[in-house]
């Protein structure tokens, strides 16, 4: 069987009725999609027992694809906006209340600490943000 592409629907897959019926209702109905999800996450779909998850696992390792290899087109859901969410908000406290300035000895001991928390919390508001 050839190589499926990213952009092929899970209907047109070798993956069962079955499981295609059961990602379609967790909204998965590309191997991008599919591609983009992390086993955790795949294991907490409705509907799919551990023959359904074998038969997935087999189709990843005949298609050379694996969990998680795309950059997650999830992070559009709302669960994982609130997380991004909540990341930022805890950097921002974290900043605003000083928490690493206010140490001294703790920042002659890890030099940039500051920075790169700052850093970080710029990285999660922009993805909040995007």
């Amino acid at each position: 069987m050839a190589k499926c592409s990213l952009d092929t629907p899970l209907a047109h897959t070798s993956l069962s009725t079955r499981v295609v019926n059961a990602l379609d209702n967790a909204g998965v109905s590309t191997v991008r999609q599919l591609v983009g999800m992390q086993w955790p996450e795949v294991l907490r779909i409705r509907g799919l027992g551990p023959k359904s998850k074998r038969e997935m696992r087999l189709f990843m390792s005949e298609e050379d694809l694996k969990f998680g290899m795309l950059k997650s087109k999830a992070a559009d859901s709302p669960r994982s906006e609130f997380a991004l969410e909540r990341i930022a908000t805890a950097l921002e406290v974290l900043v605003a209340v000083d928490v690493f300035e206010g140490l001294d000895s703790a920042r002659a001991n890890m030099p940039g600490c500051v920075e790169t928390v700052k850093e970080v919390r710029d990285f999660f508001r922009e993805a909040r943000d995007a």
